[in-house]
């Protein structure tokens, strides 16, 4: 019971804060050379020492878990015209149970626990083992529902979402990098976070 509230805060921040912060509608951000412009982010939180590049016009925002542990950053993409569900970016750090209050003790059930959390109508697309920081990781990819209900958006009855997440452990702590977009836009912003996970980088004190 525990896991699933804990996802479900997760869930419910990352959603609050894909709808509820300031409407600015943008295209990702570009040179005049046509090269994308992208900012380093440093996170310097309890679980969560690393750092990323994002695209220069979306928004980071940092979380620390008060009750449960966890520290997470969540890089918002730009609202669309068709207000349809934004594009965002999460790195998540967890320990590991038996330290700093973790819950889970493999990387299997960790991500077993997230995927069993997901929302309604989820299918896998593709599972691959994938190089993050010279650390391999579980990359899935899966598609789903979510009501509006749940995320205070009545102006759609529900958002088709299609969702990337590698899952990898490095020490004591669990990690997440995911990439949620409506399903019509992932393709447009893939670029971004194969950008992001190449040059995601530990920052060890």
């Amino acid at each position: 019971m525990k896991n699933k509230i804990f996802f479900l805060i997760l869930i419910a921040l990352i959603f609050t804060a894909v709808f509820l912060w300031p409407k600015k509608h943008t295209n990702p951000s570009s040179s005049p050379t046509g090269k994308k412009n992208y900012e380093n982010y440093r996170a310097d939180l309890s679980l969560l020492k690393v750092s990323f590049d994002h695209p220069a016009d979306w928004k980071p925002t940092d979380d620390e878990g008060k009750i449960d542990r966890y520290s997470q950053i969540i890089v918002l993409g730009p609202k669309t015209q068709e207000d349809s569900y934004r594009p965002s970016f999460v790195v998540r750090g967890v320990p590991v149970k038996g330290s700093e209050g973790g819950w889970f003790d493999s990387l299997e059930k960790f991500k077993m626990n997230h995927l069993i959390h997901v929302y309604k109508d989820r299918q896998i697309v593709a599972e691959n083992k994938t190089p993050v920081a010279q650390i391999e990781s579980e990359d899935i990819v899966y598609t789903h529902t979510i009501p509006a209900s749940h995320i205070h958006n009545f102006q759609h009855p529900e958002f088709h979402v299609k969702s990337r997440v590698l899952f990898f452990r490095d020490s004591h702590q669990f990690y997440q990098i995911i990439y949620s977009a409506d399903v019509k836009q992932f393709d447009l912003y893939q670029e971004d976070f194969d950008h992001l996970l190449e040059s995601f980088t530990f920052e060890h004190a």
